[in-house]
């Protein structure tokens, strides 16, 4: 288990240089603190000079005792000292700023350029699957038959043993190196479609991300609905929320892990909640929200009764009309949050995911975004709302959302286990909340000025007063409208 985050902004470019903006940080203050010293000591032997003066003219004595003169020399050649100290501490700002600056640039550049090769090789390996397509089914299907023959395994029960093999080493697939290969291959889909359909790599570049944006991780989650809906899967439908808890008292969350602590748990808040919205009242102010999500309560492709589900999963990443989402918003409205109203969203992994898609929706007064574990990277966020996406590099979750888009996020990252004591009774461990409260923790703990800057303002958002909590259960509706249409809102355990 790691003890140190690392703080990244949304293009990749570490700027978790804690010592070193630090040190940034603290050159600046003494610069100005030296420049301060040597304009008072600076005045002082002025203010002396004209005090001789003034005596000289009026007839007084200008002699000076002995030490009189050494104690001016020594503060004349105080006064050099501090000039000197003033401008090299000014000057090393500087020059650490714009290496800092420098370091940044030059990493931007070989992250996008690293991109531009992965999604040539994408191209390159859509072209081979095309080509041996055909002999790799072949074969792959000759060795599941030869294996059932040998030992009588079908390949349901092979499916099985081989995930059997998974959990008994974690370590497989709850590693960095994994993690990161997950998240190009997803981020590089449309590239590998283009080379499978023998079209020129330069199609990719037109319609893809870069383009026009046709093709991509949003496009490719699409298709894989619709092919799921020929077969029952990943259909939307309509939703209802129903309010299960309204209660007073209570205040504004004081860094990430309150704020992650106040996320819903369905397997244990009352009613199944997974949604709870604070509202916070000033007097004099319009009433401020903040909206928290709960995380995928179940991963079954067929739609059923709960819209936390694997269907808005897809539906979200693909950014359509996720049933999740639609009854989110249904309960901010009954809760009273309107477009001008300033709200916090924050989410725990499909709850990030609709928590970002509200967020980038530009239907609210968005005053910042807070996701832990989110498959969330290709959602493009404005500029203006600040986003803090926290994330254990060994969890494969947020790794099927693909590379981060928005350049102004702030990443917080760390390994939840760096391969060793990796649970083999849980799948994905380091996507489980205990994991993240930890690396919420450190992050409240961080001096990073990236983090800081961004997190101050959070916990200033719901001032000093009161909250007023509610807690809602949302559930699909067959008898609702399909994706995109109303939903129902109903009320249980009392109004407001």
């Amino acid at each position: 288990m790691s003890n140190t985050i690392t703080v990244t902004s949304g293009t990749g470019v570490v700027v978790v240089s804690d010592t070193l903006r630090e040190l940034v940080r603290v050159l600046s203050t003494a610069a100005h603190e030296l420049e301060l010293q040597h304009g008072v000591l600076g005045g002082l032997l002025d203010a002396w000079a004209l005090a001789r003066g003034s005596a000289a003219g009026l007839g007084g004595s200008v002699g000076l005792p002995e030490s009189a003169i050494s104690a001016q020399h020594c503060m004349s050649g105080a006064l050099q000292l501090l000039g000197l100290a003033w401008s090299q501490a000014a000057r090393l700002e500087s020059l650490l700023h714009a290496a800092l600056v420098t370091y940044e640039a030059v990493d931007a550049v070989v992250t996008t350029g690293w991109h531009d090769i992965q999604e040539q090789n994408a191209w390159g390996l859509g072209v081979v699957a095309r080509i041996f397509a055909v002999p790799l089914f072949v074969n792959v299907a000759a060795t599941v038959l030869v294996v059932q023959g040998i030992t009588g395994l079908t390949p349901a029960q092979q499916a099985q043993r081989m995930g059997a093999y998974f959990r008994a080493n974690p370590g497989l697939i709850t590693n960095e190196r994994f993690v990161a290969l997950v998240r190009s291959i997803v981020s590089n889909l449309d590239g590998f479609a283009v080379g499978f359909a023998g079209l020129p790599p330069a199609v990719e570049s037109v319609l893809g991300a870069g383009g026009v944006g046709a093709l991509g991780l949003p496009s490719s989650a699409a298709g894989l609905a619709a092919a799921g809906s020929a077969f029952g899967l990943f259909r939307e439908t309509g939703v209802r929320v129903t309010k299960v808890v309204s209660q007073d008292g209570g205040s504004a969350p004081g860094g990430l892990s309150e704020r992650l602590e106040r996320i819903p748990n369905p397997a244990e808040d009352v009613g199944g909640a997974q949604i709870r919205i604070d509202r916070y009242s000033q007097p004099g102010q319009p009433d401020h929200f903040d909206v928290y999500l709960a995380g995928t309560v179940t991963f079954d492709p067929k739609a059923t009764t709960e819209p936390f589900d694997l269907t808005s999963d897809v539906a979200g990443v693909a950014q359509d009309s996720p049933g999740a989402a639609r009854a989110v918003a249904e309960a901010m409205r009954a809760a009273g949050i309107t477009s001008k109203s300033p709200v916090v969203f924050n989410g725990y992994s499909e709850g990030g995911l609709i928590a970002t898609l509200l967020a980038s929706s530009g239907h609210y007064n968005v005053k910042g975004l807070v996701t832990f574990g989110a498959p969330a990277g290709q959602v493009p966020i404005a500029a203006a709302i600040p986003v803090l996406t926290v994330r254990n590099t060994d969890d494969l979750v947020p790794a099927t959302g693909g590379y981060d888009i928005n350049p102004h996020a702030v990443i917080v990252e760390r390994s939840a286990f760096d391969g060793h004591n990796i649970p083999n009774d849980l799948a994905v461990p380091a996507h489980r909340l205990p994991a993240y409260r930890v690396t919420a923790a450190l992050a409240d703990q961080s001096k990073n000025v990236s983090l800081t800057s961004l997190l101050t303002p959070l916990d200033r958002f719901g001032g000093s007063g009161a909250a007023h909590t509610t807690l809602w259960r949302a559930v699909r509706d067959d008898g609702g409208v399909v994706a995109g249409g109303v939903s129902r809102v109903e009320r249980a355990g009392g109004g407001e």
